[in-house]
């Protein structure tokens, strides 16, 4: 599943509080720790104010999840693309969950990026 947003600030603001693991706190909308019991958060591919993935692991499988963040810039803005995936499983309620993703998380994802965007712009003005 995916989603959109735009910030008012640079893709350099913003991706301060996508490079560091630290700052998810502050806007990432599920709880993530280093504890594997958890959902541990972990970078996979860091690229400068354009692109960050990562996966949060779990010791039960089926919630792991892998995400990826995409900057674009216009010359006033930011623009995220937020996409995450989930491995379903193969029993038939997985399935059904599968399917109910995009009601699921849709509007947690939503909630993230409204606060990636107020952490953000609140950076900014600082600056």
């Amino acid at each position: 599943m995916q989603r959109a947003g735009v910030i008012n600030t640079t893709p350099e603001v913003v991706f301060e509080q996508l490079a560091d693991t630290a700052n998810w706190k502050h806007w990432y909308p599920w709880p993530v720790s280093q504890d594997p019991q958890h959902g541990r958060l972990v970078l996979k591919e860091v690229v400068a104010d354009s692109l960050v993935t990562y996966e949060v692991l779990s010791t039960d499988e089926r919630l792991n999840l892998k995400g990826s963040i995409y900057l674009s810039y216009d010359g006033n803005n930011t623009t995220i693309n937020w996409s995450i995936s989930r491995h379903v499983g193969v029993l038939p309620w997985w399935k059904v969950r599968g399917l109910l993703m995009d009601k699921i998380y849709g509007p947690v994802m939503e909630q993230g990026l409204t606060d990636l965007k107020k952490v953000s712009e609140a950076s900014a003005a600082i600056k």
